[in-house]
């Protein structure tokens, strides 16, 4: 995550000097007449107020179409099942995914519980992007005498665009398989 973030921040830079000296460029003549601190300092407000609104779009959707962001956009919903070494009972859930640049948020629902992401992120280990989060899982109160209130971290392999395979592991001393199916629009 803080190679994305200080890969940002130097785009920003980059593209606020920019601005700043095509905004000078655009107005020579007059720039070369009343040459002030004033003019210099109101040039570079609006080149950066400008970074600013463009940074705010490339990190919201802009970063997709990026050649050089090599971070796979899982965003969506998705459907399938997960497997706990508990019961080895198969569980229907459907998992939904927020993304922009800097984020990853994920929740879960299965017929007995509901989860949400604490963090998480995308990162390449072992030459595969994953998908790594740690979630609070919250029981439906019909099983909290099996199932308690829990922490714990989940990755996603990411092989394929539309396809998740994953494990948990929980703080009760838990862990299962995920397959998970992006689902159409």
């Amino acid at each position: 995550m803080k190679k994305q973030f200080d890969a940002l921040l130097k785009k920003a830079m980059w593209t606020a000097i920019i601005l700043f000296v095509f905004r000078v460029a655009i107005s020579w003549e007059n720039f070369k007449i009343v040459a002030t601190t004033y003019t210099v300092f109101g040039y570079a407000g609006e080149a950066i107020s400008v970074a600013a609104v463009l940074l705010v779009c490339y990190e919201k959707w802009l970063w997709r179409y990026d050649p050089f962001v090599k971070m796979p956009y899982v965003a969506g919903e998705y459907t399938g099942t997960l497997v706990s070494n508990y019961d080895r009972a198969e569980r229907k859930g459907i998992i939904k995914i927020k993304q922009t640049y800097l984020s990853v948020e994920v929740s879960l629902k299965t017929e007995e519980s509901k989860s949400r992401s604490v963090s998480g992120c995308i990162e390449e280990i072992f030459g595969k992007p994953e998908l790594i989060y740690t979630y609070m899982n919250e029981p439906n109160l019909n099983v909290r005498d099996r199932s308690a209130i829990h922490f714990g971290t989940a990755n996603f392999v990411i092989d394929e665009k539309d396809y998740l395979v994953g494990r948990y592991y929980t703080d009760r001393n838990t862990s299962g398989d995920m397959t998970f199916t992006k689902r159409e629009k």
